[in-house]
């Protein structure tokens, strides 16, 4: 059982039957109600950004739940050899709220750039189109580069992240100590649910599909709310 793999062919180096889940629903729940005010405003004052082509079919189903438009940030390397690139986004997210989607973070340096060596990332070039930046990532995994860690180089690009707990927690409190700009989303109920529909033979999928339609119906039966150890849980 296993949560948005980088690659989909990783699947091949098992000879078990795999399932992979998605935490995009639960993405979809957590912004849903903390951007309910502008949804019910306007819809189209909510945008969806993948920072790559690779992350397009993310984006487009964040989109798709939420029920607002998406993006591809388009990225190009400006010389041979360099770690420089110029982007382009085909659309105006002047004074929107961007939600960057991504499969997991590491250092961060591909996604906030890398201040210490004037590389510019897509926040960086969003925040210069006006936008105001969100970034959800399945997987954190949050390591150093140089003498800058992922924590600090998030917290200083001043973009409220959220990540699942696909990661174990590096230490106790270590979610509360990052609270002023990380929440973490629970995992545990879909999996545990995808868990009880392997053993008693029902739908993986029906269970999946029925989430779908609840967060596109707008019901309320999905709730979001903060758990007592920093972590938000989507039922």
């Amino acid at each position: 059982m296993t949560f948005d793999l980088h690659a989909r062919q990783a699947q091949g180096y098992l000879d078990c039957p795999v399932d992979e889940l998605s935490a995009i629903p639960e993405f979809a729940a957590y912004y849903q109600q903390l951007f309910q005010s502008e949804f019910e405003r306007d819809r189209s004052s909510v945008f969806v950004v993948s920072p790559d082509a690779g992350g397009a079919k993310r984006a487009r189903y964040l989109a798709k739940l939420l029920g607002t438009q998406y993006a591809v940030l388009d990225k190009k390397r400006t010389g041979h050899g360099t770690a420089e690139h110029t982007f382009y986004l085909p659309a105006d997210v002047s004074y929107k709220k961007v939600i960057l989607v991504d499969d997991m973070v590491d250092s961060g340096s591909s996604v906030v750039g890398e201040s210490e060596n004037n590389l510019i990332g897509p926040v960086q070039y969003l925040q210069s189109r006006r936008a105001e930046i969100y970034l959800c990532a399945t997987h954190s995994i949050l390591s150093q580069k140089g003498n800058l860690s992922a924590e600090q180089r998030l917290r200083e690009a001043h973009v409220p992240c959220v990540f699942t707990d696909s990661v174990a927690e590096k230490r106790a409190g270590y979610y509360i100590e990052h609270a002023d700009w990380m929440s973490v989303v629970s995992l545990d109920y879909v999996l545990a649910k995808a868990f009880y529909c392997n053993q008693v033979g029902e739908s993986i999928s029906q269970f999946l599909t029925g989430r779908e339609k609840k967060l596109l119906d707008r019901k309320l039966d999905i709730l979001v709310h903060n758990g007592t150890n920093g972590v938000v849980d989507v039922e």
